[in-house]
């Protein structure tokens, strides 16, 4: 993801007011420089054609304008023209900045900034850029922040703080997409294809996507979220990433208000590509259609859930090790197609007669009665605690 105006803004809100050029927000930043002595009258020529480029943030105190408040329209048109992405003032003159060239910022959406804190200084606005840029520049930085976000213990404003590190301008309204890609797929292809999203016009610098474990991760946060959390907007999404023929599956999570909650986004949107794995391309798994693994997923790895399911699954394990069956693998499936026997038949290639069997022959093992609703519910719970606990162990 290129880094941007509206990421340094979000990065620091609250020393920065916008004054012009919101429509620029989305402008890429690729360096940060200094504007304070090039269009001192006596020096304007021998620097100022040379000492910035594009893509540059700039920063100024405006000393070059002390005695001309008017020179900062002839800097604005100077820095559009060499393709800066923004400016940052430290009005320490209080100078009366033009209402002119506020105008001609809005209209040329360029983004300018009024530093008003003294919190923020010039040599902290430098290092958040080149430590961004730096960060944005490592390969793994990202797999790096999304792994600590799954795996370690956080607080709420840990959780968003870590967030924050994947996509600075992220707003609290977001859900996540994940597309599980062809198991033989290379780093190659995964950056081709995460350039391929990047270009197209389904994103803003509000989202993110990168590629991380066996697939492509999307998050999409935008204040109008309802817009985007449709059947034919994922579908479109689903469409871009499948060009290459390398995606499997898709999965979403569900809405979150929050980034307190982004640990939460994540688990949802792994668990139900996860679960949807052997579906269509085309498929769409919402984590909100899982029915009760929505109220397992988030602690099937307890000791009083794994204590329940062990008390039933570790008799078909040991049962398919000693007689060489399949009859776990067999109950899964059962349960995965909401107990079809015909469906369950189809994916393992079996006479539903043969699915009626060995679903008999497991509730015989178990010890459980199969005309028992309780019973019934009981291995149905015990299993799907199991194929939580296998999912997350991918």
């Amino acid at each position: 993801m290129a880094y941007t105006v509206s990421d340094l803004y979000h990065t620091h809100f609250a020393q920065l007011k916008l004054i012009a050029g919101r429509g620029g927000l989305v402008r890429s930043i690729t360096s940060c420089g200094i504007l304070d002595y090039e269009l001192l009258p006596e020096l304007k020529d021998r620097f100022f054609h040379s000492n910035f480029q594009e893509g540059q943030f700039i920063v100024s105190s405006l000393l070059y304008t002390k005695d001309n408040p008017y020179m900062l329209a002839e800097a604005i048109k100077h820095l559009m023209a060499k393709g800066a992405s923004g400016l940052a003032i430290r009005n320490v003159f209080h100078l009366q900045i033009p209402e002119n060239v506020i105008r001609y910022a809005d209209n040329r959406n360029f983004p300018i900034f009024l530093v008003h804190s003294m919190d923020l200084p010039f040599e902290t606005i430098i290092y958040t850029i080149n430590r961004q840029l730096e960060l944005e520049r490592s390969a793994s930085y990202h797999q790096e922040v999304l792994n600590h976000l799954m795996t370690q213990p956080m607080t709420q404003e840990d959780t968003r703080k870590w967030a924050l590190k994947l996509n600075p301008s992220f707003v609290n309204q977001y859900f996540c997409m994940f597309f599980q890609l062809d198991v033989f797929i290379t780093d190659l292809q995964k950056s081709r294809l995460v350039e391929t999203l990047r270009s197209s016009l389904l994103f803003t610098h509000e989202d993110f996507f990168c590629a991380f474990r066996k697939g492509i991760l999307l998050v999409k946060s935008s204040e109008n979220l309802h817009k985007y959390y449709t059947d034919e907007y994922i579908c479109q999404v689903l469409h871009v990433a499948s060009q290459q023929e390398l995606v499997s599956n898709a999965g979403i999570s569900n809405i979150h208000s929050t980034l307190f909650e982004f640990r939460q986004a994540l688990d949802e949107v792994i668990f139900a590509s996860e679960y949807n794995v052997g579906h269509a391309a085309d498929h769409l798994q919402y984590y909100r259609d899982l029915g009760s693994f929505q109220l397992i997923f988030p602690y099937c790895s307890s000791p009083e859930f794994l204590r329940f399911s062990h008390s039933f699954m570790d008799v078909l394990e040991e049962y398919d090790a000693e007689n060489g069956t399949n009859l776990t693998e067999t109950l899964t499936i059962y349960i995965r197609c909401d107990s079809s026997l015909s469906h369950t038949a189809s994916l393992l290639s079996q006479h539903e007669q043969t699915i009626r069997y060995r679903l008999n022959k497991i509730f015989s093992i178990t010890g459980l009665n199969r005309k028992s609703p309780s019973d019934v519910e009981q291995l149905s719970l015990a299993c799907k605690i199991y194929i939580a606990n296998q999912m997350l162990a991918k």
